[in-house]
């Protein structure tokens, strides 16, 4: 079942950020959710960063649980039928397309976030369906701002078994938009 998503002080034009903690966690051992770097679990200092950047903002998870439920911010959840990190974004468009005319995904594990990164996503994206954030010339493909008119393309993407972002960005117009000191906790030795 998918939950309730709460659209508070949102404008049309305003941007929702959804943050993406439903992934395996595999390469790191454990869920990353509840890992903490400096003093925080990585779950709440995403939503601590991207709360100020958006109009409004949701957890996309594979499955909900009482322990993200505790967190007093609205949950999503993927698309049964589908996995990956598009299935959770593609469900995310669909429920902001209503409201909002782009979201910003984030995975959980990018620490830490910039404070202007819905800013300069924004002014960047332009005429371009959808602005990635890059490090040191390297595409995070997780972290960007989405046009929410895509999501019809990316259910489609999602019919014809494709998981990742990049097939969607494949089928569309997108810019890169560089953050120096941008980085993702994939192993546990990142985190430090």
């Amino acid at each position: 079942m998918v939950g309730e998503i709460s659209i508070l002080d949102t404008e049309r034009g305003a941007i929702a950020g959804v943050i993406l903690c439903g992934g395996k966690s595999s390469r790191f051992g454990s869920n990353k959710n509840w890992h903490e770097v400096d003093g925080k679990p990585l779950i709440v200092q995403a939503i601590d960063a991207l709360r100020p950047q958006t109009g409004s903002l949701w957890l996309g998870c594979k499955q909900p649980s009482p322990r993200l439920a505790a967190l007093g911010v609205p949950l999503v959840t993927d698309l049964p039928q589908y996995d990956g990190p598009l299935a959770a974004l593609a469900t995310s468009l669909e429920h902001a397309q209503q409201h909002v005319d782009a979201l910003l995904s984030l995975p959980v594990d990018c620490y830490p976030v910039p404070d202007d990164l819905a800013a300069r996503l924004s002014q960047a994206l332009n005429g371009a369906s959808i602005a990635i954030a890059t490090s040191q010339g390297r595409a995070q493909y997780t972290i960007g701002l989405w046009r929410t008119e895509l999501v019809a393309m990316a259910m489609d993407c999602l019919r014809q078994g494709q998981r990742s972002m990049r097939d969607l960005l494949q089928r569309t117009s997108w810019i890169e938009v560089e953050f120096p000191q941008l980085r993702n906790i994939n192993y546990r030795n990142d985190a430090h």
